[in-house]
């Protein structure tokens, strides 16, 4: 982020939510936000390792667990859905 001449940073996920530019087409290194209605954020934030398919991307993601939950204890690989909120910088 100090790279980018923006303020903030850190582990917090809606300071990664001030992106360069929005993209709805993710590709190899944008960053997936996650967005929990409990919480009324985004609380999640992965990065996109390989586009699977027009539907899918293969991501890393650390503080998750096996079951792709935000509180975990590991930096894990996940298969999730394309379509949502990508930033990329």
């Amino acid at each position: 982020m100090k790279k980018t001449g923006r303020k903030g940073g850190g582990a917090w996920v809606p300071n990664w939510n001030i992106p360069a530019k929005v993209v709805t087409n993710p590709r190899r290194g944008d960053l997936g936000l996650i967005w929990f209605p409990n919480l009324k954020r985004y609380a999640h934030i992965y990065c996109v390792s390989e586009r699977i398919s027009s539907s899918f991307v293969r991501t890393i993601e650390g503080n998750s667990d096996d079951s792709g939950g935000r509180e975990g204890t590991k930096v894990v690989s996940k298969i999730r859905p394309a379509k949502g909120r990508y930033v990329r910088w």
